[in-house]
């Protein structure tokens, strides 16, 4: 799980924050999922977006030789860690990974890739 400070916030929450397939990366398990999104959720003024990039089921990923396990995560439980975050779901599109290249399968298990644009209400 992230630790207080990541960074130096402004005196003012964010309008936006973007976070693109990092965030599940530092989770151990779903509960520190949810806390991270938490987190980021509490640095958004209302009415502010997260846009989040997510592999979903994802157990390891491969960075030239070294393997790194991962918490594998569904589409259920991303938009429950958004929820009951405060967030709505305005939009979201999921692809399912291409299972019959041995290319990819070797470098992540990831099963979807989602795409979700929520409002902070």
């Amino acid at each position: 799980m992230l630790k207080d400070p990541v960074m130096d916030y402004p005196s003012q929450p964010f309008d936006a924050i973007l976070t693109t397939l990092c965030i599940e990366e530092t989770c151990t398990d779903f509960n520190s999922f949810k806390a991270n999104i938490q987190r980021l959720v509490g640095v958004l003024k209302s009415g502010g977006y997260l846009f989040i990039a997510i592999m979903l089921g994802e157990t390891f990923y491969r960075v030239q030789s070294q393997v790194i396990q991962t918490t594998p995560l569904t589409e259920e439980q991303v938009k429950e860690a958004l929820t009951s975050a405060g967030l709505v779901v305005e939009k979201e599109s999921l692809y399912e990974s291409n299972t019959d290249d041995p290319i990819e399968k070797n470098e992540s298990d990831f099963t979807h890739l989602s795409f979700i644009l929520a409002k902070k209400r």
